[in-house]
């Protein structure tokens, strides 16, 4: 080989290094679309050709094509597939736009065809892992906007610091501090705080991997009004969070379905006292004088006849 093919083809071949080193630049840009490394790519091929002048380049992927602004169908043309997740998705086509002289003989060097196929290759990578992180965004936005819009009170217990929790959970049952430890948590109802701890430990200690409780607490801290407490029904799983290992609660406040059993238990105990009443009213021969009433249950008073 003489020194001046030598140097021709040191200069093909530093077009071609020169190619790929901006296509990496590209493709590593913050925030860059798919649409946009597309159409870069596109601009980059013509300069790296033995004859840029005449060399024109397309991608087609699925409905979109991305071609320089001389592009034109040619019968002169290199082609490679672009390959996403195993199927054939679209083409990458570069083409000169006349026949070249008698002088460069080949179409295409052996060195673009292979810079072709390996651009073709890597876009068929980005596409993959770009589509991959796009779906990955779409179900986390499915799920965050699930758990945001819950009624089901939710926070997640990472080490020992809350890394997440739902509006639901900040509404009823309060912001819970990001040191929180349910060990150390004084808000729940003292009769309640062993049989919380010794489940929690289960959990821990990977007993168990999901356990249903319900206690007692209160949100604002410790109180004696009756009123601020409420009843909880919590059920704890141990899941992964960002790749490691976490610990989910889902709480519920039934409050008033407790307040509502109380008070059908104590209507069931009148209804039971005034039958017991009018049975004995009966024996001693009395008879109801006037009717009156104790919340919704009717009672009788009697006097000796």
């Amino acid at each position: 080989m003489n020194k001046s093919n030598s140097g021709d083809s040191i200069r093909k071949r530093a077009k071609e290094l020169d190619c790929l080193y901006a296509f990496s630049n590209l493709v590593v840009k913050n925030n860059i679309t798919v649409d946009e490394i597309l159409q870069g790519t596109i601009d980059l091929i013509p300069p790296a050709s033995q004859n840029p002048e005449i060399t024109s380049a397309r991608i087609t992927l699925e409905d979109q094509i991305y071609k320089t602004k001389n592009f034109e169908e040619s019968i002169w043309k290199q082609t490679s597939d672009i390959v996403v997740h195993d199927e054939p998705r679209g083409t990458l086509e570069v083409c000169y736009l006349e026949q070249l002289s008698e002088k460069d003989k080949k179409s295409f060097l052996n060195e673009e065809k292979e810079l072709i196929n390996v651009i073709a290759e890597r876009l068929s990578r980005i596409i993959e892992r770009k589509k991959t992180e796009e779906a990955l965004r779409k179900s986390e936005k499915r799920f965050r906007d699930l758990v945001e819009n819950s009624l089901t009170g939710i926070f997640i217990l990472q080490g020992s610091k809350i890394v997440y929790n739902n509006p639901e959970q900040k509404r009823h049952f309060s912001r819970l501090s990001r040191s929180f430890k349910l060990m150390d948590f004084k808000a729940i109802h003292p009769d309640d705080v062993e049989m919380v701890k010794q489940n929690y430990q289960k959990i821990v200690s990977g007993e168990v991997r999901t356990l249903d409780i319900s206690f007692r607490f209160y949100p604002l801290g410790k109180s004696d009004n009756k009123l601020d407490r409420k009843w909880v029904y919590c059920r704890i799983s141990l899941i992964e969070y960002s790749g490691k290992e976490a610990i989910l609660f889902n709480m519920m406040d039934f409050t008033r379905s407790k307040e509502m059993e109380r008070l059908l238990k104590i209507k069931d105990k009148m209804t039971s006292l005034g039958r017991v009443t009018a049975g004995i009213a009966h024996e001693i021969r009395v008879v109801p004088t006037k009717q009156c009433r104790f919340g919704n249950t009717a009672m009788f008073c009697f006097v000796n006849t």
